[in-house]
Formats: structure tokens, sequence, C-alpha cells
């Protein structure tokens, strides 16, 4: 199986992805210290972090090409990360932003269903609001290929850029 040059953005998400692990690990012993046992509803996870992935990777992949042609991109993707953590509902419930802002603010950051699937899957015993999630995981698998796409004809030049 041949390599290519997407193996090194790619890496650098498997490296986030090993820290989350490590960081996972004090969560998972809070559940066991207050014998907290989640629920079927557990599973929802898997289709949700592949779905985060799968934006991930379709944004590092282009983000990584443009970068070695716009330089500034680094500067910017650090207050887009910023912007985008106030914009997704980390800190927030998804029920305190209005219902017609959902569905739109869904579409355009797809991390909102994600974040927002995440918490009552584990820790409500509900499964994600699928309304929200099915326009989003078609955002993701698009910003992946578009992302692939974007970083196979622009990785031609990188050598001569960089």
């Amino acid at each position: 199986m041949k390599c290519g040059r997407e193996i090194f953005p790619i890496e650098q998400i498997g490296t986030s992805l090993f820290d989350m692990v490590l960081a996972g690990i004090p969560f998972g012993l809070l559940f066991v210290r207050y014998q907290y046992m989640p629920t079927s509803t557990i599973y929802w996870v898997i289709p949700l972090f592949a779905l985060q992935m799968a934006l991930t990777i379709g944004l590092g992949l282009a983000l990584s090409t443009l970068s070695v042609y716009f330089r500034d991109i680094r500067q910017v993707i650090g207050g887009i990360m910023t912007v985008g953590l106030f914009i997704s509902p980390v800190a927030y419930p998804l029920s305190s932003i209005p219902p017609s802002y959902r569905l739109p603010l869904s579409i355009v950051n797809p991390f909102v269903p994600l974040i927002d699937g995440y918490r009552p899957a584990i820790l409500f015993h509900q499964k994600p609001d699928l309304h929200l999630l099915g326009p989003a995981a078609v955002t993701c698998v698009v910003v992946m290929i578009v992302g692939y796409v974007v970083f196979r004809r622009t990785e031609i030049g990188i050598a001569d850029v960089a």
C-alpha cells in the first residue's frame, strides 16, 4: 500500500487523538468513582466520533495545503477556533439556541450537533437529535471529500512553495 503525502496532516490528527484518549482516562475513572453506568445510548458515540473524524480530516487536509500557499491562514485559524468555541454548544446546551437557528447553525457548523450529541448519549441516556445530525453528517462527508480533493490538487506544488 502506497502512503501519500496526506499521511502528514492525518498524523497530526492522530497525535491529537492520542491526547484525547489520555484525557478520557480520568473521565472513565469518574464514571467508576460515582458508579455511573452508561446505557445502550453510549453506542451513539461511535457514529458521532466517525463523523467528527471525517470533518476533522477534511478540514485538516484542506487547511494544511492552503496554509503552505497562504501563510496567514495559520493566524486566522486561531481566531476561527476561538469564535467556533463560542458558537458551538460546549459550555451551554443546544436548547439555549432558538429552534429556528439550530438547523442552519448545524449545517454551517457541523460540530454543533456532534458536540451536543455526545452529551445526551453519554450522560442523559438519550439519542442525539437526528433532525440536526442528518444534515450535519452530510456536511461532514462533503467537507472530507472536498478537503481531500483540495489536498490532492494542491499538493503537487508544496515542495516548490515551501
